[in-house]
């Protein structure tokens, strides 16, 4: 049912991504300085980062994420002086730099601050927060532990949180196979009566009921033919997010192949 850790690899992937990831890092700083200035022009406190952005940091990730070899510095030191940029400035906050953080993380093989980031929002109580980690995170799946996510993941599936599907999708996507998933699955006790460990907003005065749900859920899960792990096993919306990072990163290097100027 695919791939070692979880998924067809359904993209062919660069073997050298260097100059592709340095275009990517430079043309994002610029296209961020930009929108720095239009937010300063019209007094807003924090710029407007739109799809386009997502898609150009989505496409960092994925090029990092699957990299053969080890990537070579030139492009380690793009992704730095974005992070550094971002970080520098006092208009961007954590999810924002996530993904070029997780980029340089992966980059350099290193784990840091970002795959930290990464792993204690993946039940964060905002649902459009908890999208950014968990797109993230499906594209770093196969560099990501699956003991650090499980927990959070199963906390998502007893509070209802939307999408929680989806985290369960990505935490296959981090399996080497489906045995190693249902031991992740059925080890994680997530603490329901102690819920402020798992961060800001997310306690209750009903744990039970919580408990509840998880149960039914993970029943429903061991269903193979149900909606559920119909959409764990392959998670649509997950592979064509991936095929567009895909497809931006391709674009990016026919450009850099043919010394064209990337978008004028």
């Amino acid at each position: 049912m695919g791939d070692e850790h979880g998924g067809e690899n359904r993209e062919p992937l660069l073997d050298d991504p260097t100059k592709e990831i340095i275009a990517l890092s430079e043309r994002l700083a610029n296209s961020l300085r930009w929108r720095l200035q239009m937010a300063e022009a019209s007094g807003a406190s924090r710029p407007l980062l739109n799809s386009d952005h997502d898609e150009k940091v989505h496409a960092l990730v994925y090029l990092a994420a699957n990299a053969r070899p080890s990537i070579r510095s030139p492009a380690a030191r793009s992704l730095r002086a974005l992070v550094k940029f971002m970080g520098e400035s006092e208009h961007f906050i954590w999810f924002d730099t996530l993904g070029p953080e997780v980029a340089l993380e992966l980059a350099t093989r290193r784990d840091g601050t970002g795959i930290d980031h990464l792993y204690a929002n993946l039940n964060h109580h905002r649902l459009a927060v908890r999208e950014t980690v968990l797109d993230v995170a499906w594209l770093a799946r196969k560099h990501l532990t699956p003991i650090r996510a499980a927990d959070r993941i199963l906390f998502n599936v007893g509070a209802s949180h939307l999408n929680a599907a989806k985290g369960l999708a990505v935490l296959r996507g981090m399996c080497v196979d489906d045995h190693r998933f249902w031991r992740y699955v059925e080890n994680a006790q997530p603490n329901y009566a102690n819920a402020e460990r798992y961060g800001w907003g997310l306690d209750t005065p009903w744990p039970e009921r919580r408990e509840a749900v998880h149960a039914k859920e993970l029943a429903e899960l061991h269903d193979p033919e149900s909606e559920l792990a119909r959409y764990v096993w392959d998670p649509y919306d997950l592979w064509e997010l991936e095929r567009r990072a895909a497809a931006t990163a391709r674009a990016v290097a026919a450009k850099v192949a043919t010394q064209l100027t990337l978008w004028p």
